[in-house]
């Protein structure tokens, strides 16, 4: 069995060669590692901060996001807190419309 021309294919199909040949020899998938985040070392920080026993309420999660730069050394971007907060159903429960934040 003869190899099609992947390069003309790919011309055809609007995609790199490379792309063409994956599909070609059925590897689609995407092969991700799984690392993990700057933020899961605040965990507990954070778990504790929206706690109820806090004196201090955090109505927003910018609000939080400012204070864990600021206090704790927090190096990630804001939308990479916002994910990390809406991937734990503990922390979005408290910034959902119908969750209180403490």
């Amino acid at each position: 069995m003869e190899k099609p021309n992947f390069s003309e294919l790919a011309r055809k199909l609007g995609v790199d060669r490379r792309t063409a040949k994956k599909h070609y020899e059925g590897k689609i998938e995407k092969e991700r590692k799984d690392k993990k985040s700057k933020i899961d070392d605040y965990y507990e920080i954070i778990s504790s901060l929206l706690s109820a026993e806090n004196k201090q309420i955090f109505y927003y999660k910018s609000h939080l996001y400012r204070y864990l730069v600021r206090e704790h050394g927090l190096e990630c971007s804001r939308s990479n807190f916002n994910y990390f907060i809406l991937k734990h159903s503990k922390f979005c429960f408290c910034y959902s419309k119908y969750g209180s934040s403490a």
